[in-house]
């Protein structure tokens, strides 16, 4: 698809997920490489520019967009911003890495995706979380049937945000826990059954017109729940919980693990053991998953159906805090 091996990617906007976690993944990833970072605010770009050797840095997002050089964009801005920067991106030509939630209108996804589709470019949304081996082991366990059929599935996320937070505080920008970590429990739910909800129930705690916190329940045909539950209040906690009719698993870091290990917590029947998975950097496997997209290695078309479905909860979501 390209005349180099090397994908060039711009960057629109200097986040801190940016700056904290996705800029050390492109630089640790062979074949990939940042040439230009934008920002409204020109200084910032030249100074994140400077500090990181980017070569390239601009004042606004459209001049990213406008320079051939680039391939591909990551776009991590805020939650409102998505929809408008993708169509904008793919129009251009430019293969796309955008920050989760992709979306939260049905009709602003499938419009992302149909546009991405007919120029043949790759979207991916940012959840990296799976692509951690601790996934692996845990789909291996789900596909062995070792714990028997699921009956319960709980996730929590939670942390206690602060003031350099704020966009998440902003109802304007897709602020809200739900949209924000709430989103992770969704797509793992999606990940894990092939269903669609039969009935839910929502409890939304609201402060300056967005979610401080979020407990939903969602029931599956054959008497499986799902229980997802976030907070902006909290202490930090990931976890995820399965129970099935003969074992349950446990991850005390599900979504982003610390420390030298991922741990999978094992119980089945009377027997219970702990399984170490080394741990390694997510977003670097999630750059590396977008390279193998781009190079048509994968069936993008599956990924694309769970972001409508993701989409299709989260809308629904949305509407119900709106009410009240």
């Amino acid at each position: 698809m390209f005349n180099s091996s090397i994908i060039k990617w711009g960057v629109l906007g200097t986040a801190r997920i940016f700056r904290k976690r996705m800029l050390k993944a492109f630089q640790h990833s062979s074949g990939h490489i940042i040439v230009a970072v934008a920002s409204r605010d020109i200084n910032k770009a030249e100074q994140l520019a400077k500090d990181h050797n980017i070569p390239k840095y601009y004042g606004s997002y459209d001049s990213i967009l406008k320079d051939d050089e680039i391939q591909a964009v990551y776009i991590p801005l805020p939650n409102s911003l998505h929809y408008q920067w993708v169509i904008k991106a793919a129009e251009k030509g430019k293969h796309i890495l955008c920050e989760k939630p992709l979306a939260y209108s049905m009709d602003e996804a499938k419009k992302m995706i149909q546009l991405c589709k007919d120029k043949n470019l790759v979207l991916l949304e940012a959840h990296s979380y799976f692509l951690h081996p601790q996934y692996e082991e845990l789909f291996q366990i789900l596909k062995n049937d070792l714990i028997g059929k699921i009956r319960q599935v709980q996730i929590y996320f939670s942390f206690p945000a602060q003031k350099e937070h704020a966009i998440r505080f902003a109802h304007e920008l897709g602020g809200g826990s739900f949209l924000d970590i709430g989103c992770y429990g969704i797509d793992l739910m999606h990940q894990i059954f092939d269903q669609d909800i039969q009935d839910e129930d929502i409890i939304f705690k609201m402060k300056n017109n967005v979610d401080m916190e979020f407990l939903g329940v969602f029931k599956f045909i054959r008497d499986i729940e799902v229980v997802i539950r976030t907070s902006f209040f909290q202490e930090r906690q990931q976890t995820l919980m399965l129970q099935g009719e003969k074992g349950t698993i446990f991850l005390p870091n599900a979504f982003i693990p610390s420390g030298d290990k991922a741990l999978l917590f094992i119980k089945i029947n009377k027997d219970s053991w702990i399984k170490e998975i080394e741990n390694v950097d997510q977003y670097s496997l999630l750059i590396r998953e977008f390279g193998k997209q781009i190079s048509g290695k994968q069936n993008l078309n599956i990924q694309y159906e769970r972001y409508v479905k993701n989409t299709k909860i989260l809308e629904m979501l949305l509407k119900l805090r709106e009410k009240g």
